[in-house]
């Protein structure tokens, strides 16, 4: 499985072409609702 930064537009572009999921990237981990543990935020 190849892995690719994407944003907005790519995001949904990958979803239109039934890509099973995209990468978030780094600002997924500081939201208070990720799982990742705080020491690591």
């Amino acid at each position: 499985m190849k892995r690719i930064s994407l944003k907005g537009r790519e995001m949904v572009a990958a979803f239109a072409l039934e890509a099973e999921g995209v990468g978030m990237g780094t600002r997924l981990f500081i939201t208070k609702e990720s799982p990742v543990p705080e020491f690591l935020k």
